[in-house]
C-alpha cells in the first residue's frame, strides 16, 4: 500500500513495504533523523532536503521527489534502489505530520 504524507511544506510517498524492514538502512535512516541531520530548502519551487552525515562520514547528500519517485545523489540510489536518505526523509516528513517522536 501507498499513501501521501501531507504537512505545510510538500507532500511525500510512504510505501507500507518500508515499515517492515530491518536492519541498517532502516536504523541509518531514523538516525538522520533522531540526530536532526535533515534540512528542508525550496529551490525554484522545488521541495528538496540535504542530509547531513552521521558521524564517521563526510559526504553530504540531497534528496528530491518527482512524483512518487525518490531520488538521492548517493551512489546506492543510483544503482536504482531505495537509499537510507530517501527513508529518512519519508520518516522526517512522517514525523513533521503527526508531531514528533518516531
Amino acid at each position: 500500500m501507498v499513501w501521501r504524507m501531507t504537512n505545510n511544506h510538500s507532500t511525500v510517498i510512504w510505501y507500507d513495504k518500508y515499515a517492515g524492514l530491518n536492519g541498517n538502512m532502516t536504523s541509518k535512516a531514523r538516525a538522520f533523523v533522531k540526530n536532526n541531520l535533515i534540512h528542508r530548502f525550496n529551490d525554484k519551487g522545488r521541495e528538496r532536503w540535504i542530509i547531513r552525515p552521521l558521524k564517521g562520514n563526510k559526504t553530504i547528500y540531497e534528496v528530491y521527489f518527482k512524483g512518487d519517485m525518490g531520488f538521492c545523489e548517493c551512489q546506492f540510489n543510483r544503482s536504482g534502489k531505495i537509499c537510507s536518505h530517501i527513508m529518512a526523509v519519508q520518516l522526517f516528513e512522517q514525523n513533521e505530520c503527526i508531531g514528533g517522536g518516531l
